[in-house]
């Protein structure tokens, strides 16, 4: 074997299939072929020598560290790869993307055997496989155990003070504390010196996480083999029964698509992760397609890395829902009347290393949060985010998004496991689900968590307030709480956070979006509770997760809760809605000179739907008005009159206490006859060593006064709160004295008049030219009709006898809604056909009966729309494809009846589909008179 590098282990290529390959230098790249295709993928276990499809070579280690092999085949093809332990036979790392850009990469040790395995599954059958490795680095002396702390909070401000510590909180908190991860001893000492109280839940995080997965072992055994647990009631929907690595969801994801190709539609996120891999989920509706105006479900997992459940839970969702089509009714309907998108793993570089990463304190990777950017700006090196030296590098994707980025509750330390990033969207992660939620109307958004047995809504930031759907909001979380026993809250009810998912798409969309955060006390529990999770314990028994995640199903489908916009226009049509505006950040917190100043980035929604065959479209949307767009109204009044505050008294300070020393109020009062999109209260301060003053919204209800909202931005910044259309009443404007001794501040209360309503700008185009524009304005519950450029339903004055205007056009004239009937004059056109079993319509035809009025000479067709063409291999374009027809047909005024037939090649091709929308179309033409066509969409099972 050629020599080694004195920091490589692997090198070289896969050679023909069956032969064992020499090591080239790492980094190195050769070309790999497999002659023959393989029948299922190769992942799981080491194929035979000279199995089909399959190619292989061997490698020693040498050195403990990192291994990393790379794949890339033609555009089209889909292989797999993976890394094999070569005495034991175990998956060291493994790949399985729908196409042929695989990245395998795990940890070895020193010495040992290796096998690389590949597997072509289709297309072309040469690829480049790429291979690197970097020893792991790891830290001198003993490693310290990683520990889980209770840390007191009882006091106003003492949340925000701990997360100015940046340390590692989770998101198990109540009003009297949060749990906090400790990974060293000094971050321990910075917790006392900060005068926090704590107390010890787990001493040793990895102790628990090897006892974790030794009871995951007796789980999988207990349960056998996935077949059997599928069918238990208490089981999981794909029979799984422990967790799975990122290959291994990528293969589930495969295994949907292959299942029912009818329902299952393969997606891949517009851009790779930092390390090159693809990012990708299922859409899930009956007919696929991504252009039929249903309201869509968007269900995420896997922000952050170790939190293994969040890819479980909506992954087995997606089994569930395509398991149980055609066997229950519940999940039939809305399969059928919405689109589910699921997206398991949104950071699969750090769940990668999560995962695969040795549960003892070699590497700290198991507990991994955040994705792999090393530096601001620059794609990481292979290896390179597995470097223990990294281990507290990268940014939280969760704090990456664009709405109210830079504010409390985010930092911007590159070191701390709560860091924000560079600038706003600046992840792969995070742009990925801007684009598919800007491209998509996402009515309902859920993004998984682990822990603290929370549904959490918008907004994050307790200065806000209440979002101004909040009695949806709480309604709908109720509905999901109900079923999984957690707390339905407020996402600040939890603590600060800015930058979140919910907190851009729901106020950018107005999409009601939540964060699940699953399970009592651990991010990667024993795979059993994971179960428990989803099917429900206890009182939420045969409920849990799966049934909340119903309701939210539900609520996707149900119009009141989102918007419809229904009319006539061309079939065939392409409609379009779009927005652009820009969105703010919050004021930066900690950003050098630009602290205090806000941030704003362009966001454009844009969407597109096809106009069915008939001429009538029904669209789910979202509301046009963005719920960040104070009032969203014609104003009925002048606003609140604003005032200038500073203070009268010198309080002292309270720690966070509110006693008549320790606070100063200003009273204001909104009058029934005043309308504000806005109120807004701030304050400034001369900055002075460790001086804090908070910020408060009182209003008086039944003689108590009730927060609104609260700013805690921390010491030396000022505070700002800001709550949408706030009702007439009594309020208080609260000044909080919590560690000031000079109390001095001077500020503002204002008030702004409701901004008007924003609208969707709406398009009609046909073979790319746009034939009307309209602006549409639609709120929450609405359904508004807008016809667009509908065809003309009565013949143009001045026809000539051969149908031509003296313009040169020709009229034409919408089918009638479900009728199938055409009427302009004298002239009639009615179709009807009988509704057979598909397999049996494949076969034979169906009939069709026609009644002219007058004599005419009918020609037929029978088209599949161009998504149901290419899914059935039909068709590579972009239009509707035809699929049959019948002899042209000459009959007298009256009813003619005569059979229809598919063309033996989509008989062929269709004989896969357990069901088959489709539409006949027939075109009419007599003497003296324009021809006319009507249509009929028939759906055959």
């Amino acid at each position: 074997m050629t020599p080694r590098t004195r920091s490589s282990w692997l090198g070289g290529a896969l050679l023909a299939a069956g032969l064992l390959g020499s090591a080239t230098p790492a980094g190195a790249a050769e070309l790999t072929t497999s002659q023959t295709t393989a029948k299922r993928g190769c992942i799981d276990r080491l194929a035979a020598d000279g199995a089909r499809g399959t190619t292989r070579t061997a490698y020693t280690a040498t050195a403990t560290g990192l291994v990393h092999a790379r794949l890339t085949g033609a555009k089209g093809s889909d292989w797999d790869l993976a890394i094999f332990d070569a005495r034991t036979r175990e998956r060291v790392a493994g790949s399985a993307s729908f196409g042929s850009k695989e990245l395998a990469e795990g940890f070895v040790s020193k010495g040992q055997r290796l096998t690389i395995q590949a597997c072509r599954l289709s297309g072309n059958g040469k690829a480049t496989l790429t291979t690197s490795s970097k020893r792991l680095g790891l830290p001198a002396g003993p490693a310290e155990p990683i520990k889980v702390v209770e840390v007191r909070t009882p006091q106003d401000g003492d949340k925000a003070r701990l997360q100015q510590l940046d340390l590692d909180l989770t998101e198990h908190a109540d009003e009297d504390g949060v749990e906090v991860v400790l990974h060293s001893s000094a971050e321990e000492r910075k917790l006392r010196a900060a005068g926090f109280l704590f107390t010890v839940k787990i001493p040793d995080l990895q102790a628990r996480d090897r006892a974790n997965r030794r009871l995951d072992a007796r789980y999988a055994k207990r349960n056998g083999d996935g077949a059997r647990a599928a069918q238990a009631a208490d089981g999981m929907p794909s029979g799984s029964t422990s967790y799975r690595k990122l290959a291994d969801v990528q293969n589930a994801l495969k295994q949907l698509v292959a299942e029912r190709p009818d329902l299952v539609r393969p997606i891949t996120m517009p851009l790779p992760s930092l390390e090159g891999r693809p990012v990708e989920g299922v859409e899930i509706t009956s007919p696929t397609g991504n252009r039929d105006a249903k309201p869509v479900f968007f269900q995420m997992g896997v922000h952050h890395a170790r939190e293994w459940p969040a890819a479980e839970l909506p992954l087995e969702f997606a089994f569930d829902l395509v398991r149980s089509y055609g066997k229950e009714d519940r999940t039939t309907r809305l399969v059928d009347a919405t689109r589910t998108i699921v997206v398991p793993v949104i950071n699969p570089d750090g769940y990668n290393l999560s995962t695969l990463a040795p549960d003892d304190s070699t590497s700290g990777f198991a507990y991994k949060r955040r994705n792999c950017r090393i530096k601001d700006g620059a794609t990481p090196a292979a290896n390179e985010c597995g470097m223990s030296a990294n281990r507290n590098r990268g940014t939280d994707p969760n704090r990456n998004y664009g709405g109210l980025w830079g504010g409390n509750g985010a930092s911007s330390s590159p070191t701390s496991d709560t860091y924000r990033g560079a600038a706003p969207f600046s992840e792969p992660e995070t742009q990925n689900v801007q684009r598919v939620v800007s491209a998509n109307q996402v009515t309902t958004l859920i993004t998984n968590h682990t822990y603290g047995n929370l549904v959490l809504r918008p907004p994050g930031l307790r200065s806000q307030g209440p979002a101004p759907d909040e009695e949806v909001y709480r309604a709908l979380g109720k509905s999901m709480t109900d079923n999984n026993g957690y707390v339905n809250q407020l996402s600040y009810e939890l603590y600060d956070t800015s930058g979140t998912t919910e907190d851009w798409s729901y106020f950018a969309t107005g999409g009601l979006g939540f964060t699940f955060e699953s399970g009592p006390d651990e991010f990667h529990p024993p795979y059993e509770e994971v179960v428990g999770m989803y099917r429900g314990t206890g009182a939420q028994a045969g409920k849990g997760n799966r049934e909340a995640y119903f309701a939210a199903l539900e609520n996707t489908a149900n119009a009141e809760r989102h918007s419809v916009l229904a009319g006539a226009s061309t079939p065939g049509a392409t409609l379009r809605l779009k927005k652009s505006f820009a969105t703010s950040t919050s004021k930066l917190i900690n950003a050098g000179e630009a602290t205090g100043s806000v941030l704003t980035f362009p966001d454009v929604l844009e969407t597109t739907m096809t106009v069915p065959a008939d001429g009538r479209y029904e669209w789910h949307v979202n509301p046009s008005t963005r719920p960040i767009v104070p009032g969203g109204r014609v104003p009925n009044g002048p606003p609140t009159a604003g005032r200038d505050i500073r203070n009268t008294k010198m309080t002292v300070p309270g720690g966070g206490q509110e006693t008549t020393a320790n606070v100063e109020d200003f009273p204001v009062t909104i009058a029934p006859t005043d309308d504000n999109g806005l109120i807004r209260a701030s304050i400034q301060h001369p900055a002075m060593q460790n001086k804090n003053l908070n910020l408060k919204l009182l209003r008086r209800v039944n003689g108590s006064l009730v927060e609104i909202a609260r700013s805690t931005n921390g010491p030396n910044l000022a505070e700002e709160l800001r709550v949408v259309n706030p009702p007439a009443g009594e309020y208080v404007v609260r000044v909080i004295n919590v560690t000031a001794v000079d109390p001095s501040f001077t500020g503002k209360i204002e008030f702004a008049s409701p901004e008007p309503p924003e609208s969707w700008r709406m398009t009609c185009e046909v073979d790319g030219r746009v034939l009307e524009t309209r602006d549409v304005v639609v709120n929450r519950g609405e359904r508004v009709g807008a016809d667009i450029c509908p065809v003309a339903r009565t013949e143009q004055p001045g026809a000539t006898q051969n149908g031509t205007t003296p313009g040169g056009t020709t009229p034409t004239s919408p089918t009638t809604p479900g009728t199938g009937t055409v009427t302009t004059g004298p002239f009639r056109l009615a179709i009807a056909a009988d509704r057979r079993r598909l397999k049996r319509a494949l076969a034979r035809g169906f009939r069709v009966r026609v009644r002219c009025g007058r004599s005419c000479t009918l020609r037929t067709k029978v088209q599949v729309d161009a998504a149901t063409g290419r899914r059935y291999g039909l068709t590579r374009r972009t239009a509707a494809v035809k699929v049959g027809g019948a002899q042209t047909v000459r009959t007298p005024a009256g009813r003619r009846t005569y059979t229809v037939r598919f063309t033996k090649k989509a008989a062929r091709r269709l004989r896969r589909a357990r069901s088959l929308r489709f539409t006949v179309v027939v075109t009419a033409s007599g003497e003296n008179a324009a021809a006319r066509t009507a249509r009929k969409t028939l759906r055959l099972r």
